[in-house]
């Protein structure tokens, strides 16, 4: 029976999605890995910093029509990655951010865990999920 993770990366296969931007990171980890074995179907592009991997999603959204996936941990594609999620908003770029809840629960971690991500994102986005 497959995962989750594989789940995913076949719907967005499935979906017609061929790129992928971001850190791996938290929960998305499952998700970089089942698409590391469908590297024939997708490009998985690592970025050094999130609003980095926005930017390079955005860009590809507007030179392609294609929608490209931005996806890692979830306070740090929210915040650092919003400007390229801000820019894909305003120039309607077609793109999804996929993000884990692995930031929520660890309190005892500090002050840079507490971040309300879903709040941060549902500013700049079209539909921001649970």
């Amino acid at each position: 029976m497959p995962t989750g993770a594989q789940k995913i990366a076949e719907t967005l296969i499935d979906a017609g999605v061929d790129h992928v931007f971001g850190i791996p990171g938290g929960a998305t980890g499952a998700i970089y890995n089942s698409l590391f074995d469908k590297q024939d179907k997708m490009k998985v592009i690592l970025a050094r910093h999130e609003q980095s991997a926005s930017i390079m999603a955005d860009v590809h959204g507007r030179l392609t029509g294609k929608p490209a996936v931005l996806m890692g941990q979830g306070a740090f594609i929210g915040t650092s990655g919003g400007f390229g999620i801000m820019e894909a908003l305003m120039s309607y770029s077609p793109m999804l951010a996929i993000t884990d809840t692995s930031d929520t629960g660890f309190w005892q971690l500090g002050t840079t865990r507490k971040c309300p991500a879903s709040t941060a994102r549902a500013t700049c986005c079209r539909y921001c999920g649970p």
